[in-house]
């Protein structure tokens, strides 16, 4: 271990501690790794399968609230990850959507 990161070790007492610190030394900062996130979760195109993209947005999606829940002690709703997939699907999958209803609502 490098001298600089066995002063910084020294002064944790779990190897999770020793991990936080080094992460939070060398790698971006929370807020700057919480924008990217972001950005990647709602930037993202569908360039894959279906299964594929839809298991992608679920991975980045996952990732985003696992650093929200570290830094900001939230995290997003199942709702937005659903919406969000909803959003890159072909139209294809919402042509049954129409039949049996009225103005965008479910008949009973």
């Amino acid at each position: 271990m490098v001298d600089s990161n066995a002063e910084l070790a020294s002064f944790c007492n779990t190897a999770e501690s020793v991990w936080e610190k080094m992460l939070s030394v060398y790698e971006q900062s929370s807020g700057q790794r919480l924008d990217r996130l972001m950005e990647k979760f709602f930037r993202s195109e569908k360039e894959l399968e279906d299964a594929s993209h839809i298991a992608k947005l679920q991975g980045d999606f996952s990732e985003l609230n696992d650093k929200l829940r570290r830094v900001a002690k939230t995290t997003l709703p199942d709702l937005l990850l659903m919406s969000r997939i909803m959003s890159t699907l072909p139209s294809e999958y919402f042509e049954c959507l129409g039949v049996g209803t009225n103005k965008g609502e479910i008949s009973q």
